[in-house]
């Protein structure tokens, strides 16, 4: 398992419907499974709920967590991703 801290960047509504979708189609080809951890919570990065449920804001400051075949790369993707993220 790798990890890396990260600044959310996501808009003024944090993890909205809108938000967690385009994360979870983001992390859709992704063999790793993806977890994110902010104030003692945890949530799969590929669940709907379980990322509007984390409770993070704007500027929030989480753990982004990656474990599986191709785990560095892909958590290396991802948080390139997290840190250019844009609400479309």
């Amino acid at each position: 398992m790798v990890s890396q801290t990260v600044v959310l960047n996501m808009g003024s509504d944090g993890f909205s419907t809108k938000v967690a979708s385009q994360i979870i189609h983001y992390l859709r080809n992704f063999e790793s499974t993806v977890i994110m951890k902010h104030d003692g919570r945890i949530a799969n990065c590929k669940s709907l709920i379980s990322l509007i449920n984390l409770g993070a804001e704007p500027n929030s400051l989480v753990e982004v967590m990656a474990e599986g075949r191709n785990e560095a790369r892909e958590l290396a993707d991802f948080v390139k991703f997290l840190e250019n993220f844009s609400v479309e």
